[in-house]
Order: structure tokens, then sequence, then C-alpha cells
């Protein structure tokens, strides 16, 4: 007995290192250290809006007919693309207090931890991005003036002076919208015939690259501006939406929120807009780690917080991963869109504890996961 207990006593000496939870309470003074804490997962969405300005689009009726695009004229806004990402940061209610002595640590700027007697593999810190509205305004296209012309006829007589004529006579000539609808669509066919000749080398004359280069922006410049009479140009916003995943039983199998409330006509808009179209966000577990967490509750050995063995391990967690659905629900509950991504959530995974004693551990900076063990 006298000799195990000696055993026990190295092997636990040998670990050079204690981890107090920050809300134990020991009953002596603790000398200078560390902390860390475990993983908490947030999400980031990300959905950017474009916005269509028809404004400066006076040919818009006429673009399917002459130019083969068609244009929503009632549908203003639309979204364009959304990304989801999972977000680690330090869990408020997980923290730790490392005195590591002769065992070195690293921690990233999260305090999450990321190394344990070695360099981490990465020092990738994941700041977080803005979430800010970002906008991208393409720059808006001058609208054709031609839409009236004047046609002067002048009269001179023996006696007049040359540019000093004797009668001058004006009138105005009014083509209606759809004529100059169709002059624009035929100048668009020419200025594209110009850009194939152009690529093909079917274009008169002998340039040099950088000629060539010239010209066909300067002919994709005016194409632009031409299409831009019948379909508008457009501008994106992207707004960043947080949704944190709560971890209660109840809650980790499914869990709703509302995201947003959007309109084709004025975009973004509040709970008082009745025809709004309500952007759900779903979070469901899809419990893999459903039977190691079974396992690690009931046949790995209990520790209680606090004792001596327990200061002798560091904690991690292993992240579960869960299936977000987005989807826009209308008013006669109709779903309009839908869009899935699986992420990593670290609240749904367990918590483990790492063995006692000297190794190296290295732990992924994105999503917490332990990547390397050794001794």
């Amino acid at each position: 007995m006298l000799v195990l207990s000696v055993a026990v006593f190295l092997n636990v000496g040998c670990s050079f290192y204690s981890v107090y939870s920050a809300k134990s309470k020991p009953s002596m003074s603790i000398p200078g250290g560390m902390v860390y804490a475990l993983p908490h997962t947030q999400l980031r969405i990300a959905v950017t809006f474009e916005k269509r300005d028809l404004e400066n689009a006076p040919y818009a009726e006429f673009a399917a007919d002459l130019i083969g695009m068609k244009v929503a004229i009632d549908s203003v806004y639309s979204i364009k693309s959304i990304d989801i990402q999972a977000v680690n940061q330090a869990d408020p209610q997980s923290y730790y207090f490392v005195n590591p002595r002769w065992t070195s640590l690293s921690v990233d700027s999260r305090n999450l931890l990321m190394a344990i007697g070695c360099d981490p593999l990465s020092m990738v810190d994941s700041d977080e991005e803005s979430d800010q509205p970002q906008s991208k305004t393409k720059k808006a296209v001058s609208q054709a003036s031609y839409n009236l012309y004047d046609r002067v006829d002048t009269f001179y007589t023996r006696f007049d002076k040359p540019g000093k004529p004797t009668l001058l006579s004006s009138r105005k000539d009014v083509r209606s919208i759809k004529q100059r609808a169709t002059q624009a669509a035929e100048r668009l066919e020419e200025v594209q015939e110009k850009k194939q000749q152009l690529l093909f080398g079917e274009f008169g004359g002998n340039y040099s690259g950088d000629a060539v280069r010239f010209l066909y922006d300067q002919l994709t410049e005016q194409e632009e501006s031409i299409i831009a009479q019948f379909v508008g140009y457009s501008t994106t916003e992207t707004v960043v939406f947080w949704v944190d995943p709560r971890d209660e039983k109840s809650l980790v199998d499914s869990q709703t929120v509302e995201l947003f409330r959007f309109t084709p006509t004025k975009g973004l808009v509040d709970s008082t807009e009745a025809e709004a179209l309500v952007v759900y966000c779903n979070i469901q577990s899809e419990h893999q780690l459903k039977n190691a967490s079974r396992f690690m509750k009931n046949r790995t050995s209990k520790i209680n917080s606090g004792n001596l063995f327990d200061r002798r391990k560091f904690k991690y967690r292993i992240p579960e991963t869960a299936r977000v659905t987005l989807y826009g629900q209308s008013k006669n509950q109709e779903v309009e869109f839908f869009f899935q991504k699986k992420v990593k959530i670290s609240q749904f995974g367990t918590t483990v504890n790492l063995p006692m004693g000297r190794y190296h551990a290295q732990f992924d900076p994105n999503t917490g996961d332990l990547i390397h063990f050794s001794r």
C-alpha cells in the first residue's frame, strides 16, 4: 500500500501544473498563473441583399422583347447570397486558472487553449469580422439624352453673310419611347458585334495588343451603359446576423429563432409589415457524439470538481455537428426559400479531461478539436 501511494504521488507530482475552475474556491492562496476558457460557438450569418435601381432604366418594359433580359419591375430587392460560419469565443461560464509551473501553454487572443507542452501548429486568430453592413455600389451609368432632337433649316439670300442666314426654321421631332428603345437595342447589337470582331481578329485595322484591350474595354463600357438603360444597375449590401445556440437539453434537438423580415419592394422591414417574408434560423444537433458522451459519463472515472486529481487535468471540448437551416416563410405558411449548412458547435458537444502527466497536445484554432496528442 505504501509503494502504491508513493507511485500515485510521483505520477501526480510529475505533471508540474494545477488547473482550477474559476468557479471554485480553493482553501489557500494560489501562486500566479494564466487563464484559459472552453470555446462557445456563435453563428455568424452574413446575408447579401441586392437592390436594383430602375430610375435610370427608361426601357425596362421592353427589355424582354428587345434584348432578351427579363426585369421584375415590382421586385426591387432580392437575397443574393447567404454565408453561415461558426465562430468560437470564450465561454464566460467555463474559465480555468492554471499554475503552469514548468509546463508551456499557448492561448490565443480569445483566451482559448491552443497547445499544451509544445508550440501550436498555427497561431491564426479567428478575429471576428466586422458586423457592420458592407455596401458595394456599382457606378451609376448615364441615361441616354437623345429622346428629343432638333432639326434646323437655314435660308440664305444673296445679301447674307456666311453664318448669318436671313431665316432659321426649327422644329422638334419626337420619337416614342419604344422607338428609342429599339434604336438602343440596335446600337447594343452593333457594339456586341464589334467586341466579337476584336476577339476573333476580324476588326478592321492592324492594332497592337494594348490597343485591342483598350478598344475592348471601351466597347464593354458602352455595352454596359446601354444594357443599364434596360435593366438598371444594382447595389449590394451585406448584413451580418449573430445567433447564439443555446445548449439546454430541451433545445439541442431543435431550436428556431426569427432572423429578419423581408419584402421585395422595401428590403428589410420590421414586424409591422404584414406581408413580409419571415426568415427563420433552425439549429438541430445531429448527436454524432451521443454514444461517446454516454460512455464518458458512465464508464470513465468520476472525479469531483476541485479535488487533487481534478486539478491535474486540463479540460477541453469535443464539438458536436449541427445542421443549420435558413428558410423564408410567407404569410400563408408557404416556404419561399431554403438554405442549409452543417457546422460544429462546441456547447452541443461534451467536455473531456486530458490525462494527468506531461504530454504534447494541440487544438484546432477554428473548432477547438484536439488534433494532436503525444507523450
